[in-house]
């Protein structure tokens, strides 16, 4: 049986992807600055909630786990905007992956 290893390029491929659906787009490029959460944010709160759930679910595939309500207050604590590539630290940070 072969354990899959999460790599911090295959997760931001998964959000950008995630992003483009809800979006209904395929055609913006995505940087890992793009902001989820704070001031000119990419999406609604409904849409947040929605990515948030598919980020938790692809994580599972990895067993990894994503607590993303206490993200958003750790995170939010330190700066009221929130992108993905904070996202991303703060996913391999607290499951340990380096």
């Amino acid at each position: 049986m072969s354990i899959k290893k999460l790599k911090k390029s295959l997760l931001f491929e998964f959000i950008c992807q995630k992003l483009n659906q809800i979006l209904k787009s395929d055609n913006i490029k995505i940087k890992d600055e793009v902001i989820l959460i704070g001031e000119n944010n990419i999406i609604k709160s409904a849409e947040l909630f929605e990515l948030f759930m598919d980020i938790e679910l692809y994580l599972k595939e990895f067993n990894l786990v994503f607590d993303w309500p206490n993200m958003i207050v750790e995170l939010s604590n330190k700066n009221l905007n929130i992108n993905i590539k904070q996202l991303i630290n703060y996913i391999f940070d607290k499951n340990e992956i380096k």
